[in-house]
Order: structure tokens, then C-alpha cells, then sequence
């Protein structure tokens, strides 16, 4: 009996375990795929849908997780909150729900991002021009995988990715729970190792370059005492700056006012990423800015109109059809930028030319250890500079000293931090 007593104790523990991971403990059974809860009437999975918003955030919950339930405080609701704020304008809101039940067999991850997929393509998300991603736990996973596996359709898309208490790298919480749940996707949430789900899962996102901004907060409440998802779990992969949340990880993602740190940080993501418009993925390459600034300032001159040419940074035509041809780049661009103060060009020349050197420096190095690969968190910095030195120079031709000062002061913050490796 003492023998069985234990063993049913360690069950019941458990189990526990599997209630602490579920992104909405305490919801009862019959509110997972239902409209209306603890008095709240939602119309999902749209909370706002006008023809005229070109642009959709999109909500994914995390395991164990539903629509309803997760995002809600009481009457309060994250994405219904969205709408009270001219911040979120022109955003079209959508609540993402999947099948993820907390003991029996259900899809995978992998399965999830099909579905995902599947879902926003037939309900006409897929259709805006842009669109931002705000995951939760393990709809972070989810995000990262329909985006690895649609990166050529989609990836141009994205304005920002916003993840919750992800477990990039894993969660021991997730190994207890497998131990009684046929859940696949708590399995595949074990903390990582190379021949892991989430090696391979880490190894591919990085691999397709997708120079993505991804913002990441992390939980610093306990529940029981533990964190669910510890702080390096949560932010690998990220390339923002990063967001210590005042509650554990189910609370993290109910704000309860615009003045509660989860919405705070998803609204200054938001005015951070405020023109969504930017060329993405310019390059993919670690030869340096060359060929992307001529690839943002091609999309800068389509944008006003054709033209007889766009000069690339070596002084070649992009559009170049014989070597008779002789274009020129737009009056505009070359009016834009003689009105702006020289500071902010020779700031601009100087942080491109460390950019490229520390870039080479490090390449270099990576070649003297007989081509190891750098630190995922070195490759994001080059990533993101690389990006922000881009969107400098379209911001440039476009004459928006705002957003060139804002990019070259966090280009710059970045140039600092590779140079001292």
C-alpha cells in the first residue's frame, strides 16, 4: 500500500505539473472552443475585421491553451483592448485556436503550423498586406515553425513578431508533464539538445535568415515557487530588446490596462515597428550591406513611380540592359538626401563602414576556427543591424529623419556591442 500510495502521489504531482504549463488553468472543459465565458461575449475568431484595415495581428495561445481563456482578466480581454487604442489603428485583430488537449493524443507542433496555415489562408488573413504575430508559450513554437516552413509567402509580410514565455530552448516542466500526458507537443518541448525537436528547430530558423524583429518577455513570477519558462529559454532566438514581465506564465499575457507591462511592451513594439512598410530580407548573405541597400533603394524608387534606372552602391544600374545603357538614379532621392544635415549622412557612412568591418572581423574569425559557427545571439545582432543600416537608408531617400535617427542610434548601440566580442 505504501508502495501504491507513492506512486499515486507522484501521479497526482504531476499532474499538477500539467495544470502549472496550461496557458489556462482553472478554464472549465467546456469553454475551449466555446464564444462566451466568465460573462464575456466574443465574436471569434475576429475581433475586428474592416475591409479597409490593410494590415492583421494575429494571437496564438500555447499549450493547453484556448482562444477564449487565454488572453482574459476577468471582464478584460488583450485583444478586444486592442481596439480602444488609436496605437492599433488600421489593425485588423484575430484569435488563432488550436486542438491542444492537456492528456490525450493531439497534433504536434509541426501539425499546428499546417493548421495554422490552413486556418488563416480560409479565413482571409493571409489576404492583408501585413501582419504581426503575439504568441504565448509554446504559440511561440508554432509562429517560428508555419513561418520556417512558408518563409518565401509570408516572411515579406511580417511588421513583428511578439513572443510570451516561449520556451525556445525547452522546459524541464515539459519533460514531468510528458511523463503522463500523450500530448506530442509537451514531448517536444524538452529541453533542447542537438538531436532534439527543438535543436533541429532552432538550427533551421536560423539557417533561413529571415531577419525578422522578434521581441521576447519573460516571466519573473513563480508558480509554486518555479518558473515555468526561465529567462534564457524565453528570449533565444530574439533581437529586441528584451521584456521582464511582473507576473508568472499564465498571468503574463492578461493584462488587465493599457498600463500593465505586457500591453506597455506589445504597444511599444508596435510604435517601434511603426513603418511596417520597409523592404525585409533585403539579404540574407554576411557579405555585407552592398547589394541589400541597392535592393531597399530599387523598392524605395518603384514605390514613386518607374524611373529610368536605380544606381546600386557600386554605381551599376539594377535595371542595366546593355553596356550602352546609361541610367540615373531619381532627382527625388538625390534632392531628399542633399536636405538633410550632413551629420546624419557622414553618421550613417561611418556606422556602415564599422558595420562591414566588424561583420568581416568576425567572419574571419569563425574561418580560424575551422568554420564554427558563431553564437545564435551574434548572428541576430548582425541580423538586425544589418536591417536597421537598411531601413536607415530608405528612410534617408525618403527624407524621414525620425526613423534614420532611430535606426542608426540602435545600429549603433549594436556596432558597440559586436566590436567589444
Amino acid at each position: 500500500m505504501t508502495f501504491l500510495a507513492s506512486r499515486c502521489a507522484c501521479l497526482m504531482a504531476v499532474a499538477c505539473l500539467v495544470e502549472l504549463f496550461s496557458c489556462s488553468a482553472g478554464a472549465p472543459l467546456s469553454d475551449r472552443n466555446g464564444q462566451e465565458t466568465s460573462g464575456r461575449k466574443l465574436d471569434l475568431p475576429w475581433i475586428r475585421r474592416l475591409s479597409t484595415n490593410r494590415s492583421a495581428i494575429v494571437f496564438v495561445h500555447g499549450v493547453t491553451g484556448s482562444a477564449s481563456e487565454t488572453w482574459a482578466n476577468g471582464d478584460k480581454y488583450w485583444p478586444s483592448m486592442l481596439t480602444a487604442d488609436p496605437t492599433f489603428d488600421g489593425q485588423n485583430i484575430y484569435v488563432y485556436s488550436y486542438p491542444s488537449p492537456r492528456f490525450t493524443q493531439t497534433f504536434s507542433v509541426d501539425d499546428v503550423a499546417e493548421n495554422l496555415r490552413l486556418v488563416l489562408k480560409t479565413d482571409g488573413v493571409l489576404r492583408h498586406e501585413h501582419l504581426s504575430f503575439v504568441s504565448h508559450s509554446m504559440g511561440g513554437l508554432v509562429t517560428r515553425a508555419f513561418l520556417t516552413k512558408y518563409q518565401r509567402e509570408i516572411a515579406p509580410k511580417v511588421r513583428l513578431l511578439f513572443f510570451f514565455g516561449t520556451p525556445t530552448t525547452g522546459s524541464p516542466y515539459a519533460t514531468l508533464a510528458g511523463l503522463i500526458s500523450k500530448n506530442p507537443q509537451f514531448r517536444q518541448m524538452y529541453p533542447m539538445n542537438p538531436d532534439s525537436y527543438l535543436g533541429k528547430f532552432q538550427s533551421d530558423w536560423l539557417a533561413a535568415r529571415l531577419n525578422l524583429r522578434s521581441y521576447c518577455a519573460f516571466e519573473t513570477q513563480t508558480i509554486f515557487g518555479q518558473l515555468i519558462v526561465e529567462r534564457p529559454s524565453a528570449t533565444n532566438l530574439c533581437t529586441e530588446p528584451l521584456d521582464p514581465i511582473d507576473a508568472n506564465h499564465i498571468t503574463m499575457v492578461k493584462p488587465d490596462s493599457e498600463r500593465s507591462t505586457a500591453y506597455r511592451a506589445l504597444k511599444e513594439a508596435f510604435e517601434d515597428t511603426s513603418n511596417p512598410s520597409q523592404p525585409r530580407s533585403m539579404s540574407h548573405s554576411t557579405e555585407g550591406l552592398g547589394a541589400a541597400t541597392s535592393g531597399a533603394r530599387a523598392d524605395a524608387s518603384n514605390a514613386s513611380g518607374p524611373t529610368n534606372g536605380t544606381k546600386s552602391e557600386e554605381g551599376k544600374s539594377t535595371n542595366e540592359q546593355s553596356s550602352n545603357s546609361k541610367p540615373t538614379e531619381p532627382t527625388r532621392t538625390r534632392d531628399t538626401q542633399r536636405s538633410l544635415p550632413q551629420r546624419i549622412v557622414i553618421d550613417y557612412e561611418d556606422l556602415s563602414s564599422r558595420f562591414d568591418a566588424v561583420e568581416k572581423s568576425l567572419r574571419e574569425r569563425m574561418r580560424d576556427l575551422n568554420g564554427a559557427q558563431p553564437k545564435p545571439e551574434i548572428v541576430s545582432d548582425l541580423a538586425t543591424c544589418r536591417k536597421d543600416l537598411i531601413a536607415a537608408k530608405v528612410a534617408m531617400d525618403a527624407g524621414d529623419v525620425e526613423v534614420i535617427t532611430v535606426r542608426l542610434d540602435r545600429a549603433r548601440r549594436t556596432i558597440v556591442r559586436l566590436e567589444s566580442l
